[in-house]
């Protein structure tokens, strides 16, 4: 006869997920060139909305300040928008690029380099509107 007690630790250990590391092989979807700048440009008009929405819903006292700069400074956001916008400078619409550069109070680009946007920026920002 086995006890509760055996019962429950062999229900327990084969319930237990493997610490074991996993090899994955994540399928790629393959994407032409053009599909890749449609969703670097597409992901760089989100973070342009993100910025946009999260400042007036901040103004609206909906969300708090430091959750809304929680947000808008991460810094992996912040380096994957300065990527694309550094790789193709033509993903931006001259309306947006113009949006941007007057919110920050200077151009994007400096002798055909982009001067990276630093999180103390969207900081700074905040503050003000």
């Amino acid at each position: 006869m086995i006890s509760e007690k055996s019962q429950a630790q062999d229900k327990t250990s084969s319930t237990q997920l493997s610490t074991e590391p996993k090899t994955e092989q994540s399928a790629k979807t393959p994407m032409t060139e053009d599909e890749i700048l449609e969703e670097q440009r597409k992901a760089i008009l989100h973070y342009i909305g993100l910025l946009e929405s999260l400042t007036k819903l901040q103004n609206a006292g909906v969300v708090d300040r430091d959750s809304v700069l929680e947000q808008l400074t991460n810094s992996t956001a912040i380096e994957q928008f300065n990527n694309f916008i550094s790789e193709n400078p033509n993903l931006l619409e001259m309306t947006k690029y113009n949006e941007i550069s007057g919110l920050l109070g200077r151009d994007l680009f400096q002798g055909g380099k982009l001067i990276p946007i630093e999180a103390k920026e969207i900081e700074i920002l905040a503050e003000n509107n």
